[in-house]
């Protein structure tokens, strides 16, 4: 009883067509018939989410105004910048969820000092809070927008990086 490699061919397709038939009908079953598959409504679907506020997604535009900064010299003496030496910005920045609450209708006016560091090219890096905002947000904000500052008249030959200064911020928004 000899049979050829074609017929062979032809049972182990036989074989293979049933037997990927009975796996698909046995995974349909357990898709149709198993309780943990299931989808399950929670709450009532009749609810409506509602915001409160803008989006947190959604950047914020944030007034921010640098007022003049007070330097520290190597020798521990302290300069106060004139009065006009401020910078006045509009920054657009995504709200952290810490500042979910601040998000409103309401105008804020947040004030605060920051201790900076000048590097050689005028980059600035926050080392700490002089004066806090008052508020967890506030102080976040503080914090991001003095560390984004970068000092085209800083260092100087009077003042050699690494300098340190603090510099007064004020955080307007509507």
């Amino acid at each position: 009883m000899k049979r050829s490699a074609a017929q062979h061919r032809e049972r182990h397709r036989k074989v293979l067509a049933w037997s990927f038939a009975v796996a698909i009908l046995l995974h349909l079953a357990l898709f149709l018939l198993s309780p943990e598959l299931r989808v399950k409504v929670l709450g009532d679907p009749a609810v409506e989410a509602v915001q409160v506020g803008p989006p947190l997604d959604v950047p914020w535009a944030l007034d921010v105004r640098f007022g003049p900064p007070t330097l520290t010299a190597p020798d521990g003496t302290s300069w106060q910048e004139p009065a006009d030496r401020v910078l006045q910005t509009v920054r657009l920045i995504e709200l952290p969820p810490l500042c979910a609450a601040m998000a409103g209708d309401q105008p804020i006016s947040l004030r605060g000092s920051v201790h900076l560091q000048v590097n050689v090219e005028g980059h600035a890096a926050v080392v700490e809070l002089v004066e806090g905002t008052g508020t967890a947000c506030g102080d976040h904000l503080l914090r991001s927008v003095a560390g984004d500052l970068r000092y085209h008249w800083l260092p100087t030959s009077r003042f050699p990086a690494p300098l340190d200064l603090v510099q007064p911020v004020r955080l307007m928004a509507n």
